[in-house]
């Protein structure tokens, strides 16, 4: 649910104190924006920023406010999800509505998977024993990570597809709403992406366009940078959770919590992030 717009005029220009303000998808002070205000400060940015709820929220405040406070330096910023890289808007160049900036990568989420960062959360989690050996140094992070990737790059071709396909085809009398897979549990086993998606589009696609559609998807998650920008990291993360969850005793965080600790145990943003913050606070996107 959206804000209240009087309630926004009032707080956002408090948090700006002068500076830009970012609104981001998420709850007000939840973690999208606790992420995002760990980075910045991090960084030295001068950055604030507030969360709104989902990405239709975002839209809409940079549409709703900008009219009622010319002065507020605003800007967005939304999950890439599965929106064409080159709709993106980036650390140059934002789309609209003005301000608005999609991450790079599939989520935010997909940026919270360093392999340093989990290292440090399984020795947190540990305490005085030993982190499991997947864990316990950067290397086994970084493979096991990549494990959990490439279990779940299926998803992320039969998703792609799906709504490129919905996109060129919604209104086809034949067309029939495929849901895109977004658990653990709905991707288990190697499905046939290939076959599954080329079958549900035979009665509304040209079989030549669907088939070159997968083609492209596959190739796009063929390495490990093309699966963290294609790849739905909540997906990765919840197996990541599914590993670490022997190593507490008396029950395991729950997501919140292992996110909150994660960001704790590593502030660090990756570059273009950092990038971002800063030309936002220079006011030079």
């Amino acid at each position: 649910m959206r804000p209240d717009i009087g309630d926004l005029l009032r707080d956002l220009p408090f948090r700006a104190a002068g500076g830009p303000v970012v609104v981001c998808e998420g709850d007000l002070n939840g973690l999208d924006q606790q992420v995002f205000e760990k980075w910045a400060a991090h960084a030295g940015a001068r950055v604030a920023f507030r969360g709104v709820g989902g990405w239709p929220s975002v839209v809409w405040a940079l549409q709703a406010v900008p009219g009622c406070e010319p002065r507020l330096s605003l800007y967005g910023i939304v999950d890439r999800d599965v929106t064409p890289i080159a709709d993106v808007g980036t650390a140059t160049r934002a789309v609209d509505p003005p301000g608005l900036l999609r991450l790079p990568y599939y989520s935010l989420e997909s940026y919270l998977l360093e392999p340093e960062g989990w290292v440090r959360v399984a020795r947190a989690l540990a305490g005085l024993s030993s982190p499991q050996a997947e864990w316990g140094t950067v290397k086994c992070a970084t493979e096991r990570i990549a494990e959990h990737y490439q279990a779940v790059a299926h998803a992320a071709v039969h998703n792609r597809v799906v709504s490129d396909l919905a996109a060129r085809y919604s209104d086809h009398p034949q067309f029939s709403r495929r849901t895109h897979w977004d658990s653990v549990d709905a991707i288990r086993g190697e499905p046939d992406v290939r076959a599954l998606v080329l079958s549900w589009a035979s009665s509304f696609a040209d079989e030549g366009e669907a088939a070159r559609l997968v083609d492209q998807a596959e190739h796009d998650v063929g390495s490990a940078e093309g699966m963290r920008v294609h790849v739905p990291g909540k997906l990765v993360l919840r197996m990541v959770q599914q590993d670490l969850s022997g190593s507490v005793r008396g029950g395991f965080p729950s997501t919140y919590q292992l996110l909150s600790l994660y960001i704790h145990e590593y502030p660090e943003a990756p570059e273009h992030i950092l990038a971002l913050f800063h030309r936002i606070a220079c006011g030079s996107l």
